[in-house]
């Protein structure tokens, strides 16, 4: 698979000059600064490992869009490369751009700002002590003039005259010191210093030139028949310093050898160089907007902007490989155990031919737009709130393979009690791609009642202490439980309206306490009662002022006049019954209205677990057999996916 070996450095930069050796498209760009590229001169000077180049065999079926090194200049067309660098690309091209470009390095100082420099070997430094190496690397300015500041000492290297005069040794000669060599001697001949100057050229020409160019590092070079999978392992465990690149930004790079733009098709592109532009899938997706279509719906796009790159490409391996898999099981011409796999691993992704997306992404696409019109449905009203973004991906394919039947009733019930139980059984948290796999066809098989329960369903477990130690929206079930109260219509306490588009998004509706956190605090209930979701309900950021510390015996009375202010009614009208109305309200809530004007808290709170595991219950399919409680100072259930020290509402003092 691979062969290690040394090569000259010399070479390698050549090679780059040429263009033989060049870089995948999903590399990096060049961001060395100016002080490593002189570390780095320093280090290959003093004959230090400056460690391993990792190449790829190119022109084998692992096939990348390519691109020279930086700073590469070609008469004509830019020539196919032999190699592509894996590792390395840092410290190739710093030492390409400092020795064999032709022109000023391109690099950043100190202040992060751009700059061009040209590197020089002051001579005498370098060999009078070399601890000091790093001194005696200097860099100018692009026009070679360096001014005097903060007492550093001016240089003005614009010929060569100057150059021999101060003894700097250009860098960009190291390769082809011969020509200096004799402007240096032309220039010193005849003058009384020129034994001691010439015995300096002729000690840095031992001590630095040659060495210099005759400089080897490992180079380990990986077969053209390596797998695209191994290859991108590969280039990730040693650029250990980067950014991990993910599937997308590698499957881009594939892509583009074949001449599809993948990240405009995803992000789009603006008109530009003559390309047309292309409006990118996600831009449909953040706008809410479906292909053809002329205006957006902005509840949809708000939820769908939280699609990733990554998921629309899970979604299409999905569909791909339950496709091919079903080819083969039809075929009959290969055993059960050669079927493809159903799979939207990494593995799978990276291998995934250019016809095959272009086949199933605009399926992919409007699965989405099914998966966010059914949530929608279920209440949710940004993408801040979904317990599982990940779940979006086998939602997304399920409503797009189930084809037109997919609103029927039957099959949406079946659906919504899958995504249910994935989310307030909590299933969605850890080895997601294996639960892809196997929700996806599972699902298909049970919602055309040939299989039995899917596993999430089969899986799914809710306890009912679990709810004692629900307190932040770090849990998928918080998130769940709270947007299932605004898909049961919960209204607001204080103007009594379902809470719909415009009051959710105009109204900042959150999740307050029922019982504030100060009042709780006062009356010696612990934080974990206190804050748990038990305790809490979707209001108005107006509403949780009016309620501000106050017991809910004080509170409640305001929102009554709250309410018949809302309805244009006055206390002494009797045209509206503003006690009765508030009991409504309450009991949309899943809250019992006596237990909430007596302050009976410890009522309140198991009345209010029964009625939400009464809900819970109804939307997993599946019965919950009520747990004693934990009492305040006793041990709870450890918390999932929560921190306790997250404070996510505000409470206002009355």
């Amino acid at each position: 698979m691979f062969d290690s070996t040394k090569r000259s450095l010399r070479e390698l930069l050549q090679e780059l000059k040429k263009g033989t050796i060049q870089l995948p498209e999903f590399q990096r760009g060049w961001v060395w600064k100016n002080e490593q590229i002189k570390e780095l001169i320093a280090s290959v000077i003093r004959q230090y490992p400056i460690g391993a180049v990792m190449l790829l065999e190119a022109g084998g079926e692992v096939r990348f869009q390519t691109r020279p090194v930086e700073g590469s200049r070609f008469d004509g067309a830019i020539p196919q490369p032999d190699h592509l660098i894996l590792d390395g690309q840092q410290r190739l091209t710093s030492m390409f751009q400092a020795t064999l470009m032709g022109s000023a390095a391109k690099t950043e100082n100190e202040r992060k700002q751009k700059v061009e420099r040209w590197y020089y070997l002051d001579m005498k430094r370098l060999l009078a002590n070399p601890d000091l190496l790093e001194e005696a690397v200097v860099d100018v300015p692009r026009d070679r003039i360096r001014p005097e500041v903060a007492g550093r000492k001016g240089l003005y290297l614009s010929s060569c005259d100057l150059e021999y005069e101060l003894g700097l040794f250009p860098l960009s000669k190291i390769y082809e010191a011969g020509e200096w060599q004799l402007g240096y001697i032309n220039h010193w001949n005849g003058r009384p210093e020129f034994g001691d100057v010439l015995a300096l050229y002729n000690d840095f020409q031992k001590e630095v030139i040659n060495p210099f160019s005759e400089y080897q590092l490992p180079v380990i070079t990986l077969a053209k028949t390596s797998r695209r999978e191994a290859v991108c392992q590969v280039f990730e465990k040693v650029n250990t310093g980067g950014v991990k690149l993910n599937a997308f930004e590698l499957v881009t790079a594939s892509y583009a050898a074949d001449g599809f733009d993948l990240r405009a098709d995803w992000y789009g592109r603006k008109s530009r160089d003559g390309m047309a532009a292309i409006e990118g899938r996600y831009q449909r997706f953040a706008a809410g907007r479906e292909q053809g279509k002329p205006e957006g719906v902005q509840r949809l796009g708000r939820i769908l902007k939280a699609v990733r790159e990554t998921d629309f490409l899970q979604c299409v391996a999905l569909l791909s490989t339950r496709n091919r898999r079903q080819q083969d099981q039809q075929s009959g011409q290969l055993p059960p155990d050669k079927w493809t796999g159903v799979s939207c691993k990494r593995a799978t992704i990276l291998d995934l031919p250019l016809a095959e997306y272009e086949k199933w992404a605009a399926a992919a696409e409007e699965g989405f737009f099914r998966a966010g019109r059914f949530l929608i449905k279920q209440g949710f009203y940004r993408s801040d709130d979904l317990p599982y973004v990940t779940q979006l991906v086998p939602l997304a394919a399920i409503l797009t393979s189930l084809g037109s039947d997919y609103e029927a009733a039957a099959t949406t019930a079946k659906v919504q009690r899958w995504y249910w139980c994935g989310v307030l059984g909590e299933l969605y948290g850890g080895a997601i791609e294996t639960r892809f796999a196997k929700d996806f066809p599972e699902v298909m098989e049970w919602v055309a009642g040939h299989g039995a329960d899917p596993s999430t369903v089969y899986e799914a477990d809710f306890r009912p202490n679990r709810l004692d130690t629900m307190r932040t929206r770090n849990s998928a079930a918080y998130k769940g439980l709270y947007t299932l109260l605004l898909r049961e219509q919960a209204k607001d306490f204080r103007t009594g309206q379902p809470i719909n588009d415009a009051i959710f998004y105009d109204d900042a509706i959150d999740i307050h306490h029922v019982f504030p956190a100060v009042w709780c605090e006062a009356n010696r209930i612990g934080p974990d009662r206190a804050n748990s979701i038990l305790n809490k309900t979707p209001q108005s950021a107006r509403t949780n002022r009016v309620i501000g510390g106050a017991a809910p015996s004080t509170y409640l009375p305001k929102l009554e006049r709250a309410y018949l202010k809302s309805q244009g009614a006055s206390e002494t009208s009797g045209t509206v019954n503003a006690a009765a109305a508030m009991d409504e309200l309450l009991h949309s809530h899943r809250i019992d209205p006596e237990l909430l004007r007596s302050d009976a808290f410890d009522a309140f709170y198991e009345q209010r677990r029964r009625d939400l595991l009464e809900l819970i219950a109804a939307v997993i399919g599946k019965p919950i057999a009520v747990e004693s409680p934990p009492l305040d100072g006793e041990a709870a259930l450890p918390q999932i996916d929560e921190d306790d020290g997250e404070a996510n509402e505000l409470e206002v003092a009355a």
